[in-house]
């Protein structure tokens, strides 16, 4: 992390990973158990938020996994249960979002009560994303 945009001849710019569009697909197995196949342009970190339940926001339900994965074709494990632990009738309708995580940020604060303002994060480069 830099708090200035550093010397680029030191320090290149890195690429931004992401989920290759229209790489993923779900497979079943026949015990219930079910593969998550996507394609990444780069090593890294993803969350997979399986949202069982269809109430807006994270339920109990709804399942998160995180996992490193390298570049190209990823295939993730996921055992058929919900955050509960039952597992999840093969009717059922369930949205799955895949995220790239590209970055963790760690701040420590002295006296939060202080910092009225907070802090706000960018990027200087890739100029193209913004972090969330």
């Amino acid at each position: 992390m830099f708090f200035n945009n550093p010397d680029s001849t030191i320090f290149p710019t890195g690429t931004v990973g992401k989920i290759e569009s229209g790489t993923s697909s779900l497979i079943p197995d026949c015990q219930g158990h079910y593969y998550i196949v996507f394609s990444t342009n780069k090593g890294g970190v993803i969350q997979i938020i399986l949202d069982i339940n269809p109430l807006p926001g994270i339920q109990p339900e709804d399942v998160i996994i995180m996992d490193s994965v390298n570049a190209g074709s990823d295939t993730v494990f996921w055992n058929g249960l919900n955050g509960l632990g039952f597992p999840v009738p093969i009717t059922n309708s369930v949205n799955i979002i895949i995220s790239f995580i590209n970055g963790f940020i760690n701040l420590p604060v002295f006296c939060v009560p202080a910092n009225w303002n907070g802090y706000t994060v960018g990027m200087k480069r890739p100029v193209s994303y913004q972090p969330l």
